[in-house]
C-alpha cells in the first residue's frame, strides 16, 4: 500500500495528512475536529510520516528559528522582526509565531501590544484548538504570573486523562512525565496543527516519552523505528539525539551527560537534584544557556 508520506503528496489525499499545512491567515487553520484515536505506535508512525513529507521545509525553518532565538537572545530586535516576518512570509502562520511575536512584543513595545495582538489573534483565529493553545501561551507572559502558578491553573482547568491537556503542557515548554497512551492521544490531538506546530509538538512528546519510559525496551524499539526515517533527513540535532538514546546508530554531537542527567531529575520532578545538577553544569560551562534555563 501506499506509505504516509506518499499520501501526503497525493492530490487526492493530501489534505487528509494535512488540512492546513502552511495557513496565511488566522482564518486558514483546519477547522476539522479530532479524529478516532489509534494507538501508540500507529499514532508514532502516522506523525513520524506525514513529518517526513514535510522534511525540506522544516529543514528550511530550523535554522531562521535558530537566528531569531539568537536575535532576541543578544537584543538584536529589529533582526528578530526581520526573521520574523519572513518566516511567516514562507511559512504562514503558526502558534510558535503567535509565541514568538508575544516575546518579541513584550520585549521592544509592552504589555498593551502584547495582549492587542493576541485579542487580534484569538478574534480572527477559526481554530478553536488555536485560540486555546494562544490563549495560554498569552497567559504565559502576563506580567504577575509565575510559572508555578501557570501549571497549577493548566491543573485545575484541563484534565489529566486527555492528551489535550499534555499537548498544553508541553507546548508552554513544561516536560511532564507521559505515557504512551497519553502520548498517542497528544499526538492525535496535534493531527490539524501546522506543519512548524506539529513538528515541535512532536518532538516534544518524543523527549518526554523517552525520559519516562527510559527502561521501557518495547517503548523504546517503537521510537527508534519511527525516528529513524526523520533523524537521517531532518537536520535537526534534538531530533538526532532523541533517535540516539532511543537506541538508533548516527553520528551527532554529544550530549554532555551532566546536562541530561539534569533533564532526567526535571521530568522526574526531582527539583533538588534538577537544580543541584544545574549548578554543577553552569559552573562547568559558564557559557552555556540551557542549564540557566531549566
Amino acid at each position: 500500500g501506499l506509505s504516509v508520506a506518499t499520501l501526503a503528496d497525493h492530490p487526492a489525499y493530501k489534505t487528509t495528512v494535512w488540512p492546513s499545512p502552511f495557513p496565511r491567515a488566522w482564518s486558514e487553520f483546519s477547522e476539522r475536529s479530532f479524529r478516532a484515536y489509534l494507538d501508540f505506535e500507529n499514532e508514532l508512525e502516522w506523525t513520524a510520516h506525514a513529518l517526513l513529507a514535510q522534511a525540506e521545509a522544516i529543514n528550511a525553518f530550523l535554522p531562521m528559528k535558530t537566528e531569531f532565538d539568537t536575535a532576541i537572545l543578544i537584543g538584536d530586535f529589529a533582526t528578530a522582526k526581520d526573521i520574523l516576518d519572513a518566516i511567516e512570509s514562507r511559512f504562514g502562520i503558526s502558534v510558535w509565531l503567535a509565541e514568538a511575536r508575544i516575546s518579541y512584543l513584550q520585549l521592544t513595545a509592552g504589555f498593551k501590544a502584547q495582549t492587542d495582538f493576541v485579542r487580534q489573534v484569538t478574534t480572527k483565529a477559526n481554530s478553536a484548538l488555536a485560540r486555546f493553545i494562544i490563549s495560554w501561551i498569552a497567559l504565559k507572559f502576563e506580567e504577575n504570573t509565575s510559572y508555578a502558578q501557570l501549571i497549577r491553573m493548566v491543573e485545575r482547568f484541563a484534565s489529566k486523562e486527555f492528551g489535550l491537556y499534555y499537548l498544553l503542557r508541553l507546548l508552554l515548554g513544561d516536560f511532564t512525565r507521559l505515557s504512551t497512551k497519553m502520548a498517542g492521544q497528544t499526538l492525535s490531538h496535534a493531527d490539524t496543527l501546522p506543519v512548524i506546530d506539529r513538528y515541535i509538538a512532536f518532538l516534544r512528546v518524543v523527549q518526554a516519552v523517552l525520559a519516562s519510559s527510559a527502561d521501557d525496551a518495547a517503548t523504546r524499539a517503537s521510537l527508534r523505528r519511527s525516528l529513524s526515517p526523520l533523524a537521517n533527513r531532518i537536520d535537526d540535532l534534538k531530533l538526532r539525539r532523541a533517535y540516539f538514546s532511543s537506541g538508533g546508530e548516527i553520528d551527532f554531537q554529544e550530549f554532555r551527560p551532566s546536562l541530561r542527567e539534569a533533564l532526567d531529575a526535571y521530568t522526574r520532578g526531582d527539583n533538588a537534584d534538577a537544580e543541584e545538577k544545574c549548578c554543577e553544569e553552569g559552573s562547568e560551562f559558564p557559557a552555556s544557556i540551557a542549564p540557566i534555563d531549566l
